[in-house]
């Protein structure tokens, strides 16, 4: 069984309960309990005091050098019984007091002197763009920071909130800071990660995460399975996320899997643009026309590694596992459609038995005439 989970090969700067080795089976929900398990030590007026530390953390995340801020959020922590985040703002207000020179005897007023000055210099310094805030936020989440992590990506989204690396970065944030609790704003920013990049390797994997603590097992599932269909079948990550499956009494997850490479032909390249669509399929080799699985992408996702399996199935039952031989094939498309359509580019692999469909080279290479 396995704590909580991680991509072992980064597709994202991980930061907190993406960070984290683990998404559990029910036996493991200790490491991030669901949102109605409250931790038996916090406050009595936890929402108000709550709402106080995130307005807090949100300021030190422009004012990092004030390191009485930094202790007063390290108390408030620890009376909302976070010890971890309240741990590290105690660090950040060592690292606040030695870059001001202060001492255990120092004055209040030359701390608050100290603090305004370093404040207005972080003022001037304060990112103006989106990569700088993404280089606030990341450098904050190195130092466990998550509170002031979560705050400069929000800033970040602010700028660019279509971006859904942007999302799905400031969900994990906000959820490390909250004791790995995936409050509204957290599921939101999934949400809409999925709803602008529908097999977003992150998005997908902190969705399937907040599900299960949710309570939702069925969505895990779907969720997962649908990043099983993107991650490299013979990766780590990939063989994490099914035993996530087989934990969650999944016998779906695929024992059939075709996987592969495909590339584009350099002579084709000027005759793509980024956004064309590209299909990855399966089909019978003996059999209808209709693929067994799908897999959609971006030209601008090429040379793409990719899996198909039965949960990618266009019909139920009709899956890879049904053929004893497939056909893979990849096509992109300007206009998106399912269909062929002439101008289109495409390649495809030659008849390969299902029992040893991996590693496959697809190469587009030619034009479809009719």
């Amino acid at each position: 069984m396995l704590l909580a989970v991680a991509l072992a090969v980064p597709l994202a700067v991980a930061l907190g309960y993406y960070g984290d080795r683990g998404m559990p089976g029910d036996d493991h929900l200790a490491v991030a309990a669901p949102p109605s398990a409250a931790p038996p030590t916090a406050h009595a007026d936890a929402a108000p005091l709550d709402q106080a530390a995130a307005r807090l953390a949100a300021r030190l995340a422009s004012t990092p050098g004030d390191a009485a801020g930094w202790r007063l959020l390290a108390r408030t922590y620890r009376e909302l019984g976070r010890p971890t985040q309240a741990a590290a703002a105690e660090a950040a207000a060592r690292g606040a007091a030695a870059v001001a020179g202060e001492n255990g005897t120092s004055t209040a007023s030359a701390t608050s002197a100290s603090a305004h000055a370093t404040a207005a210099s972080d003022d001037q310094a304060r990112p103006s763009d989106v990569a700088g805030w993404r280089r606030e936020a990341r450098a904050r989440a190195a130092a466990q920071g998550y509170a002031a992590a979560a705050a400069a990506y929000a800033s970040a989204l602010t700028l660019a909130p279509t971006d859904p690396d942007l999302l799905a970065d400031a969900a994990d944030a906000r959820a490390a800071a909250m004791d790995k609790q995936f409050d509204p704003q957290a599921l939101a920013w999934l949400d809409d990660a999925l709803t602008r990049a529908p097999d977003h390797p992150k998005a997908l994997w902190l969705a399937g995460t907040a599900a299960l603590h949710g309570g939702d097992r069925e969505r895990a599932r779907s969720l997962w399975r649908r990043l099983l269909g993107v991650l490299p079948a013979d990766s780590p990550d990939a063989e994490v996320i099914r035993a996530n499956l087989r934990d969650l009494g999944d016998g779906a997850a695929p024992a059939v899997v075709v996987s592969g490479r495909v590339e584009l032909a350099a002579e084709l390249a000027d005759a793509v643009q980024p956004d064309d669509t590209l299909f990855v399929f399966a089909r019978a080799a003996d059999g209808p026309a209709m693929p067994l699985a799908v897999l959609r992408r971006r030209a601008a996702d090429l040379p793409l590694n990719f899996s198909l399996d039965d949960s990618m199935a266009m019909q139920p039952g009709h899956g890879i596992s049904s053929a004893a031989t497939v056909i893979v094939g990849a096509r992109l498309s300007r206009s998106g459609r399912a269909l062929a359509q002439p101008g289109d580019l495409e390649g495809s692999s030659a008849p390969v038995a299902t029992s040893a469909a991996d590693n496959l080279a697809i190469r587009i290479e030619r034009k479809v005439v009719h």
